[in-house]
C-alpha cells in the first residue's frame, strides 16, 4: 500500500482487493520476474483465480503494470486481466467517505 498523504488522500485499500507485493514476484538477486511456475504458485496462494476478472492497481498505476506482466508470464489469460491506471490515487479522490468504498488498512 502506498501512503499518499502528501496529496491529501486517505490511506487504505479498495474493498475485496488482494495485496500481491511486487517484491514477492521478483528474483531477489537480479530483480527479474520469477519463473512462471513460481508466479502461478504465488498467485494461487493469494487466491487469485485465473477464471475470474482481475484488475491490477497500486498507488499510482506503475507497479500494477509489473503485476500484470507477472500475471501474463504466469499464463493468466489477457481477456481476464485489466490495468486500473488511475489506481489508488484516482480511487481515493473519486469516492465519498459514506460510500464504504475505502477500507482502512490495519
Amino acid at each position: 500500500m502506498v501512503k499518499l498523504t502528501l496529496l491529501g488522500l486517505s490511506s487504505g485499500h479498495i474493498p475485496h482487493s488482494t495485496s500481491v507485493p511486487i517484491t514477492d514476484l521478483l528474483d531477489s538477486k537480479d530483480k527479474t520476474l520469477l519463473p512462471a511456475s513460481e508466479l502461478q504458485a504465488i498467485f494461487k496462494s493469494k487466491g487469485v483465480d485465473p477464471s475470474k476478472p482481475i484488475i491490477n492497481s497500486c498507488g499510482t498505476g506503475v507497479t500494477a503494470a509489473i503485476i500484470d506482466a507477472a500475471l501474463s508470464e504466469a499464463g493468466f489469460p489477457a481477456q481476464q486481466r485489466r490495468l486500473y491506471d488511475g489506481s489508488w490515487t484516482e480511487w481515493a479522490q473519486r469516492v465519498k467517505p459514506g460510500e464504504g468504498l475505502i477500507r482502512k488498512t490495519e
